[in-house]
């Protein structure tokens, strides 16, 4: 088993309220005033509620039976009591009795939220001092703050170039560049052991399937799942797409990708992918890299899981041919399902002022690109990451390469049927952003951001009904890549 090298945090945050729940969970406020008032239920009957005017300062309160209204006293130990009426799913009347001080009557209104439970988990690293420990927030309140650990009780120790991916109560943190290990851990369980860590290098503990490359690391990129015992791992330092069990580590397959990689150097460059139905979507960067990793021209492919084939999307061409891109450089990838779109951002090259980037959109049904919905050009940015919630929902992270790094970056709101940009800017950091994701369920939507301010990092939960900062969970080190995780 491959040791891993340095530390990284991992956040984990309960969202909203258990599936048993009544529904009331999520954010409410008062008719009047900027207070905060997160709602969570649980499997338990129970119900904890933190009142908060900026999400840092806070209270806590719990009542362990709300079936005949919530009424408790502050889990701080002020003396401070909270109660509240439910006059409905979005209407309550709470009143607030601070210690020794007369009550204050709140009219509440739910602004946001549903039955959606789920967990937010984020790698530190890159552009980091690698020393952190791996915690999560705990349910009872989403600000504090529960360590995973070993067996022993010592620190959960994560290389530092890790990406985390969120499947069925697990999260599988892939160690990538000069690494290449998985670490399964159980999320719902943060002090214990990992569940596995296995390799994914180039050599096979089992000796069946080595992995085909002449580079030193096989760099993986992301994990796609099929079910609990079934996924595929891209590379981008090898030219083949892994089958593999996800827990185990047991090498199931390769899909050779070598005949779409540019140039010679033999290595497509494999980064994210969706999976649609029995289809495995794979965005190829096709970087040059006797040529500074310049970007080709970029493609998506799509692999039948039921034959571990790539699909020829056009027969009546020689070869076998994937959906040729009019940006290059893939990064992220966001599918709407409702629409059957896939959200393509390129980042174009960041050597050549003249290879721009943008966001492509591509149709699932019919495998043809919908053209570019968002351009580098048009928003006046570089584009690095997109968002969907629903097809008139969507996000997209940039910045401005001005001055000294690190720039500002920011995030704006667009309309994925038009590509209108609706909210533009509406949050901006003079600090380097790496990712956001957005997750939706039941009509509530909600965007994380990693906030890599290095006085306050965090992850930030935005209310996409306002785009306004809803919660802030403190991660001790700047928070890198992010995964959801449903309940």
């Amino acid at each position: 088993m491959k040791k891993m090298c340095c530390l990284t945090a991992i956040l984990g945050w309960i969202w909203m309220a258990s599936a048993a729940a009544a529904g009331f969970g999520g954010i409410w406020k008062p008719v009047d005033g900027e207070l905060n008032f997160w709602i969570s239920e649980h499997d338990t009957g129970s119900m904890t509620v933190v009142v908060t005017p900026d999400a840092i300062t806070f209270d806590g309160y719990l009542d362990p039976d709300f079936s005949d209204g919530f009424s408790a006293v502050d889990l701080g130990g002020k003396g401070h009591h909270l109660s509240i009426l439910f006059a409905g799913p979005t209407e309550a009347a709470a009143v607030w009795t601070p210690s020794g001080g007369a009550p204050v009557n709140y009219t509440l209104r739910k602004q946001f939220g549903g039955s959606y439970a789920g967990m937010v988990v984020a790698t530190t690293g890159l552009f980091a001092d690698p020393v952190g420990l791996a915690y999560q927030v705990t349910g009872s309140s989403p600000f504090g703050i529960t360590r995973f650990s070993l067996a022993n009780g010592s620190p959960l120790e994560i290389y530092q170039d890790s990406a985390p991916r969120a499947f069925k109560g697990k999260v599988y943190i892939l160690g990538q560049y000069g690494n290449d290990t998985v670490t399964v851990l159980d999320a719902f369980h943060p002090v214990s052991a990992p569940i596995s860590q296995y390799s994914v290098g180039k050599t096979d503990p089992a000796g069946f399937l080595d992995i085909p490359t002449t580079e030193s690391t096989t760099n993986p990129q992301d994990m796609a799942f099929l079910d609990e015992s079934t996924a595929y791992m891209s590379f981008l330092g090898a030219p083949v797409i892994l089958k593999l069990d996800p827990i185990t580590g047991e090498r199931l397959g390769l899909i050779d990708i070598s005949a779409f990689s540019e140039g010679d150097d033999g290595i497509p460059e494999a980064s994210a992918m969706v999976r649609v139905g029995p289809y495995l979507y794979v965005a190829l960067q096709r970087l040059d890299r006797n040529a500074g990793l310049e970007p080709a021209d970029a493609m998506i492919l799509k692999i039948d899981t039921a034959t571990d084939q790539v699909v020829d999307l056009n027969p009546g061409l020689e070869g076998v041919q994937g959906i040729p891109l009019a940006r290059r450089n893939p990064g992220a990838l966001a599918y709407l399902e409702s629409t059957g779109e896939l959200f393509v951002q390129c980042v174009g090259s960041y050597a050549d002022p003249e290879i721009l980037g943008g966001v492509e959109v591509i149709d699932t049904h019919t495998d043809l690109s919908k053209g570019l919905i968002l351009t580098e050009e048009g928003v006046g940015s570089p584009i690095t990451d997109v968002a969907v919630c629903h097809a008139g929902k969507g996000y997209f992270l940039g910045y401005d390469p001005v001055g000294d790094w690190p720039w500002t970056y920011f995030i704006s709101e667009f309309n994925p049927s038009t590509g209108a940009v609706v909210d533009p800017r509406f949050f901006e950091a003079p600090y380097y952003i790496q990712d956001m994701v957005s997750a939706s369920h039941q009509g509530a939507c909600a965007l994380f951001v990693g906030d890599r301010s290095d006085a306050d990092p965090a992850v930030l939960v935005f209310d996409t009904g306002t785009n306004s900062l809803a919660a802030k969970a403190e991660t001790l080190l700047p928070p890198q890549y992010l995964a959801v995780l449903e309940r």
